[in-house]
Parts: C-alpha cells; sequence; structure tokens
C-alpha cells in the first residue's frame, strides 16, 4: 500500500526528475559565438591624392587586397608576366617599385595577401608534375623572397603567422616553409586526404567577395588538422609538425570545414559534425533532401558555412536546390533558390551568388531567411566589409549597407573591375584606367 508520505516523496522524486532533465547542458548548443563588427559610418568616397599604381597597357586580369595599413595589387600581362604592387592606403602613394616576377606564365592563380607576405602563383599549363610556381614577396620592400614548384590542384595550403604549409598528396608528405627563407621548418610523410585548420568566428569579420572564399587568408591557432588515407583525423603542432596525441578515427573522405571546436564533413549527399572533445564520435546531421535534375548527381550537398551561430548550406543543384540553416541536426530556416554558385556569411547573414557574373542574380538572406534585397540589388555584386556591413554596387553606384538597420549609404558612382575592390576598414583600393588607386569610404 502507498501512503500519503509514499506519495509525496514519489511527487518530489518525479519533480526532481523533470527540474534536472529541463536543466541538462544541451550537448550540441550552436556555435559558442558569432562573427560581430561595430557598424561602419559610410559616407561619399573621396580619392586619396597620391600617385596610385600604374599597371601595364592590356593587362589580362587584375585583383587587389588590403592589409592593415598596406594595399597590394597584382595582375598577369598580355605576355604572361606576371607583376605585384603596393599602395600606401593612408595617402595613395606607392610603397615600392612595381615587381615583375621571373618567368611567363599562361595562366594565374592569383594573389594572396598577408601581414608577413605577399603570394602569387602563376601557372604554365606545360603539362609537368609541378606545374604552378608559387613566388613569396616582402610586403615591405616588394623584394623576391624564395620561390617553388607545386601544384595547387594536388596541395593543400595553410598560411600560418610563421610558416607556410603545404601538404602534397601525390608526393604523400607535409612541409612547413619558413616565410623568410623558404627553408623547410619541419616535413612528415603519410598519406593525405585532407588538411586544415580551425577556423573561428573572428575569420569572417574581414572584407571578402564572390571568390575570395568567406574566411581570412591568414590561418590562426597553433594546430593543424590532416586526415590521412585510412580515414583518421589527426591534429598536429604547427610550430613542429608533431602529433598532438589527439585523433580520431572514422573520417572517412569528403569535404572538411573545422570550425570554432568542431570538424564537419560533407559527402555529397550527407553532413556529419565532430566536437572535439574527449568521447566524442561522428553524429549524422543532415542528408540531402531536394530531388536533383539527374539522379546520377550525387555532389547535392555543397558550399557548407557558418550563418551566425547556425551552419548554413545548398542542398540540391544549379536547377533547383534549397539554402538550408542548421542548429546542429535541426533545420531552423530553409529557403528555395536557384542558380547558386556560392555562399558568402555577413554576421547573421548569408549572401547567396547565383546567375554567374555575366547575369547576376544574388540574396541577401536574414537570420529568419529572408531575402532583404531590392530587385535592382540581386543583379548588382554584393561585399563584405566587415561582419556588421556590406558594399551594394548596382546601377553604376557603390553603396553602404549597415546590416543592423539595413540603411543604404550611397558612396557615389563605381565600376568594379577584375575581382572587386580590395576593402579595408576606412578605404578601397580600385583600378580606374591604368592606375589603381585609394578611395576613402569612413574616417
Amino acid at each position: 500500500m502507498i501512503t500519503a508520505a509514499g506519495l509525496a516523496v514519489l511527487a518530489i522524486l518525479v519533480l526532481a526528475t523533470v527540474i534536472l532533465r529541463g536543466t541538462a547542458p544541451d550537448p550540441n548548443p550552436p556555435q559558442p559565438v558569432a562573427p560581430t563588427s561595430s557598424p561602419i559610418a559610410f559616407r561619399k568616397m573621396e580619392q586619396a591624392g597620391g600617385a596610385g599604381v600604374k599597371v601595364p597597357k592590356s593587362v589580362d586580369f587584375t585583383m587587389s587586397s588590403v592589409v592593415g595599413d598596406r594595399g597590394f595589387v597584382a595582375w598577369r600581362g598580355p605576355t604572361g608576366l606576371l607583376g605585384i604592387g603596393a599602395l600606401d592606403v593612408r595617402t595613395g602613394d606607392p610603397l615600392w617599385p612595381s615587381l615583375t616576377l621571373p618567368g611567363v606564365f599562361d595562366d594565374w592563380n592569383g594573389m594572396i595577401a598577408l601581414p608577413n607576405a605577399v603570394v602569387s602563383i602563376g601557372e604554365r599549363n606545360d603539362g609537368s608534375a609541378l606545374d604552378q610556381e608559387l613566388f613569396v614577396v616582402d610586403p615591405a620592400t616588394g623584394k623576391l623572397r624564395w620561390h617553388r614548384g607545386m601544384n595547387i590542384n594536388g596541395f593543400d595550403m595553410l598560411a600560418y603567422p610563421d610558416v607556410l604549409v603545404l601538404a602534397d598528396r601525390d608526393g604523400k608528405k607535409t612541409t612547413a616553409y619558413d616565410w623568410l627563407t623558404g627553408q623547410p621548418a619541419w616535413t612528415f610523410d603519410g598519406e593525405i586526404a585532407s588538411t586544415f585548420s580551425m577556423r573561428t568566428a573572428s575569420d569572417l569579420t574581414g572584407p571578402a567577395g564572390r571568390r575570395s572564399g568567406p574566411f581570412a587568408a591568414e590561418d590562426h591557432g597553433d594546430t593543424l588538422f590532416q586526415v590521412d588515407g585510412a580515414g583518421t583525423l589527426t591534429e598536429y603542432a604547427v610550430a613542429t609538425g608533431k602529433p598532438t596525441g589527439r585523433s580520431w578515427p572514422d573520417a572517412g573522405s569528403g569535404d572538411f570545414l573545422a570550425y570554432e571546436g568542431r570538424v564537419y564533413q560533407t559527402t555529397g549527399t550527407s553532413l556529419r559534425a565532430l566536437t572535439l572533445e574527449p568521447g566524442r564520435k561522428w553524429e549524422r546531421l543532415y542528408e540531402a533532401q531536394v530531388p536533383v535534375e539527374s539522379a546520377d548527381n550525387a555532389n547535392r550537398l555543397q558550399n557548407l558555412t557558418p550563418c551566425g551561430r547556425l551552419m548554413c548550406l545548398v542542398d540540391g543543384d544549379l536547377f533547383q536546390a534549397d539554402v538550408v540553416a542548421l542548429n546542429w541536426s535541426k533545420v531552423v530556416w530553409r529557403t528555395r533558390v536557384k542558380d547558386t554558385e556560392d555562399l558568402l556569411a555577413v554576421g547573421d547573414h548569408l549572401v547567396v551568388y547565383g546567375g554567374g557574373p555575366d547575369r547576376p542574380s544574388n540574396l541577401l538572406l536574414d537570420s529568419q531567411g529572408k531575402d532583404v534585397l531590392t530587385e535592382a540589388e540581386r543583379a548588382g555584386y554584393p561585399m563584405r566589409v566587415n561582419a556588421s556591413s556590406m558594399f551594394l554596387y548596382h546601377d553604376g553606384h557603390l553603396f553602404g549597407l549597415d546590416l543592423g538597420t539595413l540603411a543604404r549609404t550611397d558612396l557615389g558612382a563605381f565600376e568594379v573591375t577584375g575581382l572587386g575592390p580590395g576593402i579595408g576598414a576606412k578605404a578601397l583600393i580600385t583600378q580606374i584606367g591604368d592606375h589603381f588607386v585609394v578611395y576613402r569610404f569612413s574616417d
């Protein structure tokens, strides 16, 4: 027989169980931090008074980038010569005479501008195993430090502050090169499926455009991660190239993204994740759901990128797709899109690039998956300035967009050339005729 006193004790136990369950920590909370930046106080653009950097006539392609108070520009000329120049972003004057790199190249894989080095990669297209040449230039003096052959399609490349890590998948060798001398700091052998660094929310707060990728060019942290041929994920110390003692089995193959203490893997139709904590295993988060045009199209999950405290990806193909926002395995929102090519996170907003460069049809989705652009803006060119502010280029003008208020500021007449302007905190670099010049858009 259950007495009144016994019922009271049972009620207390049930209540305690409910309370404990209700307050138990979520084993898979959303990302701990979201990219944040202070909004930029945009104003009408004003050209700096310096001489700028002159480029050769009829250059095939140009690009520019801003790193602190230095702006860097690069190009491939009509005869296959590669050039690099630099500007003082505060004055618009050249920092050093433009440099022509040795060799002639049929193609060019662009420039990577970093605080401690400027990298340019030329491509010969001669069928050799090391078809590209990687050049490292001193950003302060413009002097060529060193160069070496590589295969950009067969190498994973990580740019840390002190070393450049090249993981040669065909050669089964991972090597860190000193930025100053080009000499190996360390090397180790082994089969390589993928090599990557741990990214953080701060890597999503700087300027970015359609083809620059969502993350900062420089890798940070004191570790790197590599998946070997057996599918084991191992953590290595960047300073020594030695394993840290942490490894995880069952990584398999696919595309990997390490972000804020988790590693995500997409395999075309499936998304998994591993929290890098003791005892955790790979967990399946999402399976492709959108029907595609061809039954043979296995590459249905693409462009995984952080979006605020969520993770976003594209499910589908060019004809029909959804952008899906996930809180771990829970779908928070999904938005139907088409002709989607790339995603770019801007704070808790997400740029969806679509339609191609000749007929752009872009979206800017808010934290609920709703597009906030006008019809004219969708046909333009959106760029991230920081995690709270954007550029919108359309109808021959550049506009500043405050994501907190959605207020637009007309910055003035403008023309996007090459891969778009090099963007800094208060100024940008753009090509006008045969010169790269500096414009200030904020005080």
